[in-house]
């Protein structure tokens, strides 16, 4: 096997991403006041999706959110081969095995083998953010889109917007950063390609676009009684109307 496998796993090779120490990522991305501020401004909204689609996901994993469930949210998002996203499955996937712990007796904590906690599902959140092609503050302000105007959700009036244009200025706006990539690495340097936005601000922008896909998804709120509204902080009732929603 380590003759088989290991040089496919060098940096540079096939499978160089078999090799990622994910602990690399909490250290440089993850693991800093400034995210830590972002999840909990939206700790609520992110309690909220978490407990509901865990309620979905295969039966009697009662434990915490599964790969089903978790699968089943982001495909609610219409974020998975959206044209604006370009967010596959196979990143999702990632992103929900990378942000779990280790289990010890995968046969004795086979429950916690196939679910993840809050806290790992939060930190799928800053993965998934990490891998999708979020706009810069220069791209919203190019399209006339205040990012911190309450009565405006940002990130979903920047969907509209995008969508509304014309396909030869559409692409020009939606160009992927080879750093978006899962391990991207540059052949020149014989380095990863450096992340060249801030996780804390990559991770609000999605984050906002999130419950923001959701609410659209939901009618504005999760069902129950007591659904979360999404209402106003993630989408305008202006949104919803000029959605159709």
């Amino acid at each position: 096997l380590e003759e088989c496998f290991a040089p496919q796993c060098a940096p540079g090779q096939a499978l160089h991403g078999a090799a990622y120490d994910t602990n690399e990522f909490r250290r440089t991305r993850l693991y800093c006041e400034e995210v830590d501020l972002v999840l909990r401004r939206h700790e609520k909204m992110l309690k909220n999706a978490y407990n509901y689609y865990s309620t979905l996901g295969t039966p009697g994993n009662n434990l915490g959110m599964d790969l089903d469930s978790f699968l089943m949210m982001m495909d609610h998002t219409k974020c998975i081969g959206s044209e604006i996203w370009d967010l596959s499955e196979r990143e999702c996937r990632i992103a929900y095995f990378c942000s779990q712990n280790v289990v010890v007796d995968e046969q004795k904590s086979h429950k916690k083998l196939v679910t993840m906690t809050f806290i790992e599902f939060m930190e799928a959140m800053a993965w998934i953010a990490d891998l999708m092609p979020i706009p810069t503050e220069a791209e919203m302000i190019k399209l006339n889109i205040k990012t911190r105007d309450p009565k405006e959700p940002f990130m979903i009036e920047f969907e509209m917007r995008v969508a509304a244009l014309e396909d030869n200025v559409k692409k020009s706006i939606l160009v992927r950063r080879p750093s978006t990539e899962f391990m991207a690495y540059d052949l020149e340097t014989q380095q990863l390609v450096p992340k060249l936005q801030a996780m804390d601000y990559k991770l609000d922008r999605f984050l906002y676009l999130l419950g923001g896909r959701l609410g659209i998804f939901h009618g504005g709120r999760l069902p129950g009684n007591k659904g979360y509204k999404f209402v106003p902080n993630y989408i305008s009732i202006a949104q919803l109307d000029g959605l159709g929603v």
